[in-house]
């Protein structure tokens, strides 16, 4: 795996042994900033399911002012800090080792909003119920929620604080891209 973008752009990296992974593939992570694109600089991330972490290392390589990992393995959230490390991020990234839901109530009581989340949780994920009504209250006005599922699963509803996805299939993944309404109060779709 490698970043594909900005300022680490071919920067190779290291490979974290003994966590059950499926990364985000190149093409779909690449295909992912293509969409976030004009929110990426100085934009406050936060990755749910981090796994490897690729994709909060590909958002600092690309100008994100700040992330966070929320990632439950104990060798993940290790690897993605070590990358961290040896890409020169880890100022600009937390790592919060737990699990997902009590993450998002940790974060609600904190004043920081994020520009863009992006949840990669396993395919069939059947916890929504968990986290999914509250993940708006954590997006900045305008910002963008992406969710990485198998294109075969269907989604549950969306919260009714976001507009109407935007699909984007790849082969078997699909991305799913909210946007939130805070700042018009109206629903619409997702650019």
């Amino acid at each position: 795996m490698r970043i594909i973008g900005g300022k680490h752009r071919g920067r190779v990296l290291k490979r974290i042994a003994g966590a059950e992974l499926r990364p985000t593939t190149s093409l779909v992570r690449e295909a992912l900033f293509a969409i976030i694109g004009p929110l990426i600089k100085d934009a406050t991330v936060l990755e749910l399911f981090a796994g490897t972490g690729a994709s909060s290392l590909e958002a600092l390589s690309r100008g994100a002012s700040q992330v966070i990992a929320v990632e439950r393995s104990d060798q993940a959230c290790a690897g993605i800090l070590a990358n961290a490390r040896m890409l020169g991020v880890s100022a600009r990234l937390q790592v919060i080792h737990g699990e997902v839901a009590r993450a998002i109530t940790r974060l609600l009581s904190e004043p920081a909003r994020f520009t863009v989340i992006f949840a990669d949780p396993p395919y069939a994920f059947a916890h929504w119920e968990s986290c999914w009504d509250r993940l708006p209250d954590l997006l900045a006005p305008g910002g963008l929620l992406v969710v990485e599922h198998a294109a075969a699963d269907v989604l549950p509803p969306g919260p009714a604080k976001l507009g109407e996805p935007r699909l984007y299939c790849y082969g078997k993944t699909r991305l799913a891209v909210f946007r939130s309404l805070a700042a018009t109060g109206k629903r619409a779709t997702a650019t």
